[in-house]
């Protein structure tokens, strides 16, 4: 049986790669004796319980280094670079964990746009938004915010027909595009769709239509940023309140 025989042999037996094999004895982490006639590697029950070893500690996510110095390490040695490798992991397991949260919240906010989107009619409603600030995209603060929470972006949409980007937030010692509900409000809630490319383009109208088919005196709409998907454009969603003037 040649080296490469012998090699594929050993690696289906540990479900690894032959080359992996040739790397860990490379950088010396396993023993292998040599053919006298040809020099081909010839496993012992050493590199079986090197192989052993190596894999053990690759699994508990300890580099190729510090294997490497493994065997020199005192028990204290040995403590730190477990304790190291602890705290690895379990900064990776916050990262996660962040990132599937923020999966979540996404998956939210598009399911929400869908089922504002089944929805027959706009919905009167009684709801308290909070203040909207301005946005500028020259603001560190404000890109991050954009970056890692969109749904904090809002839009306005003055009667007039201007419109206005925002940011949602509780502090009222900010330059503000509206000030927060003190009280419960009237509003006409929907899904409001923009272009993403000519927020002109937008179904506003729909929102004033229906509340004049109510009687209903209006003012702005001040819309919640969901997310964007194509729909024959690129779309922009916005779960959205008209105001109702009593």
């Amino acid at each position: 049986m040649n080296e490469q025989q012998t090699l594929k042999k050993l690696a289906d037996l540990f479900h690894v790669a032959p080359s992996a094999l040739r790397y860990w004895d490379n950088e010396g982490l396993i023993r292998f004796e040599r053919s006298t006639d040809n020099n081909y590697r010839m496993p012992t029950w050493k590199t079986m319980l090197d192989i052993c070893d190596v894999i053990l500690n690759r699994s508990l996510s300890i580099p190729v280094k510090s294997i490497r110095e493994l065997p020199k390490m005192n028990a204290d040695q040995q403590l730190k670079l477990l304790a190291d490798s602890e705290a690895k992991l379990l900064n990776q397991i916050k990262e996660i964990e962040e990132t599937l949260s923020a999966i979540q919240h996404k998956k939210a906010l598009l399911e929400n746009v869908k089922q504002l989107e089944a929805m027959k009619d706009f919905m009167l409603v009684e709801a308290k938004i909070p203040s909207i600030r301005s946005f500028s995209f020259e603001s560190r603060e404000d890109m991050e915010l954009f970056i890692y929470d969109p749904s904090r972006s809002a839009i306005l949409l003055l009667p007039q027909g201007a419109c206005l980007y925002g940011m949602f937030t509780d502090n009222e010692q900010d330059e503000l595009f509206r000030a927060g509900d003190k009280a419960l409000k009237r509003y006409l809630k929907g899904l409001l769709k923009l272009n993403s490319d000519d927020a002109s383009i937008n179904n506003a109208s729909a929102f004033y239509e229906a509340a004049a088919a109510r009687n209903l005196k209006t003012g702005m709409i001040i819309g919640k940023y969901m997310g964007t998907a194509f729909d024959q454009d690129r779309t922009d969603y916005y779960e959205a309140w008209l105001e109702i003037i009593d």
